[in-house]
Parts: structure tokens; C-alpha cells; sequence
């Protein structure tokens, strides 16, 4: 879910209201806006590694039994 704000000192005033329950705990991932570039996702995940070494074990375990392609037989 991605969702615009406003920071505030410490908080993050949100544009739209979430549906959460007051005092859940979120990971926020801060991108300014304006501040993007034709590879704004080239990093985002770059504190991340344990979270990407799962989903390139998640892809490459579907690839082996649901190949991207059909082979020509």
C-alpha cells in the first residue's frame, strides 16, 4: 500500500486516512517526492537483503514449475 504524507518533526502527517488500528506498528520506506528518476527503484531495497535474497528464492523456485516460456517441441 503506498500512501502520500506530509512530515511533521517526527510524524508523518498522511493525506488519506489508513485502515490500521491506532498504535500498529508499520515500516515506512521514505521517498520524497519530486526527488524521483527514470530508476527510482534501483536502491529501494538496497537495506534489504534478507527480504530480496527471499524473493529471488520465491521467483526462481516458480521458474523451475512454471517456466516464463513454453518451449517450441
Amino acid at each position: 500500500m503506498t500512501h502520500i504524507g506530509t512530515v511533521r518533526g517526527t510524524h508523518i502527517e498522511l493525506e488519506e486516512p489508513i485502515d490500521l488500528p491506532s498504535g500498529t506498528r508499520v515500516r515506512v520506506f521514505v521517498l520524497p517526492e519530486g526527488k524521483t528518476d527514470s530508476h527510482c527503484l534501483i536502491g529501494l531495497f538496497r537495506d534489504e537483503a534478507e527480504l530480496l535474497d527471499a524473493m529471488l528464492e520465491a521467483v526462481m523456485t516458480e521458474r523451475e514449475t512454471r517456466p516464463l516460456r513454453l518451449r517450441d517441441e
